[in-house]
């Protein structure tokens, strides 16, 4: 007996161009130095290579501190940068 084949739904190849344009913003998060508190809370960041430009809006950045425990307290006095939380501007419509 002949098993039946699933079809399974063709899904669009990737734009590399939006590929392009979230690399650029990993870069530009990866750029911040550890120490230092750069983006914060509606900042915008904008990302332009070639034909791209586009602008992120900041919702919120976390720092080390953010997850310091009860296990070790200093942690709280040490800024320590690790990134942002970018909004797409295709959702701030």
């Amino acid at each position: 007996m002949a098993s039946p084949v699933l079809a399974t739904p063709s899904t669009p190849p990737p734009d590399p161009t939006i590929a392009i344009q979230y690399g650029i913003l990993v870069q530009k998060a990866e750029a911040v130095p550890p120490a230092e508190t750069v983006y914060n809370p509606g900042d915008v960041i904008n990302v332009a290579y070639g034909a791209i430009n586009v602008n992120y809006k900041v919702v919120t950045t976390f720092f080390g501190n953010d997850l310091a425990t009860d296990v070790n307290p200093g942690r709280c006095s040490q800024i320590v940068s690790f990134g942002f939380v970018a909004q797409d501007p295709e959702e701030m419509r």
